[in-house]
């Protein structure tokens, strides 16, 4: 029987075998007792004391280790787990967490503009690309998009950009 915090609980909860995903990071396991008992939890090796409740109760109608199977997106972004609460086996899936942001982004004047650079974050198998992002300037805070199709790279050069004012960039 393991034993871990649960989220911002005071005393352990206790948890079954549970498993960990393919690179160890995180863990998924059933509580037992307390609050959290009957239900499916996911923590974060390296941060034990993140806890998130991925299933509530009732997801199989028979035993709760038995029936719901699960299985994460490479990004830890999605959860895919079958139940049976209605009868036959339904796949469901979940959000679970935003996409790691882009790193080190950064913006320098070029000759023809600003150009945007950037690194890919650790976790960036599901990422198909990056849009960016202007403000608009002014008192708006708004911000339109720049780019007309997914930029694969990691630049982009803003030629549109006002030489005599700062400009704002977002990338995600």
């Amino acid at each position: 029987m393991a034993r871990t915090s649960a989220g911002s609980a005071k005393t352990p909860a206790e948890t079954d075998y549970g498993e960990m995903t393919p690179d160890c990071r995180y863990g998924m396991t059933n509580g037992l007792k307390g609050d959290l008992a009957g239900q499916y939890l996911l923590f974060d090796r390296l941060d034990a004391g993140t806890v998130l409740r991925l299933c509530t109760y009732n997801v199989s109608y028979e035993t709760w280790d038995l029936r719901a199977k699960e299985d994460m997106s490479p990004d830890y972004t999605k959860l895919a787990y079958a139940s049976d609460f209605l009868g036959d086996a339904d796949y469901y899936m979940t959000v679970i967490r935003r996409p790691d942001a882009p790193r080190n982004v950064k913006a320098a004047r070029a000759d023809k503009g600003i150009k945007l650079t950037w690194e890919k974050p650790q976790r960036c198998k599901e990422t198909r690309g990056y849009n960016v992002y202007r403000s608009k300037g002014g008192d708006d805070l708004g911000f339109i998009r720049l780019n007309p199709d997914i930029i694969t790279g990691m630049e982009f050069l803003d030629e549109q950009a006002a030489a005599d004012k700062p400009a704002r960039y977002l990338v995600v």
